[in-house]
């Protein structure tokens, strides 16, 4: 399961693709592709809006998640 979180995740990171594109990109099939989605939905705020898909190029409805910004402790070490 952690690898499909993992590979769902940088599908998605500030790039709208479609579930459809997900799916395939993923090879995972739909149902595996929300139970990801939903696991990246309790640490990540996921978009789904209607839009342009990366993937495909067609206009759908797309997910996609916002990079997590680091956190302070982690931008004071690079200092």
């Amino acid at each position: 399961m952690h690898d499909t979180v993992a590979v769902v995740s940088a599908l998605i990171v500030e790039r709208p693709l479609c579930m459809l594109c997900i799916t395939e990109k993923s090879c995972l099939t739909p149902e595996e592709a929300s139970v990801a989605i939903g696991a990246i939905e309790r640490v990540l705020k996921i978009h789904r809006e209607p839009g342009r898909c990366r993937g495909c190029g067609l206009s759908r409805f797309v997910l996609y998640s916002d990079r997590p910004s680091r956190s302070p402790a982690h931008q004071r070490r690079l200092r």
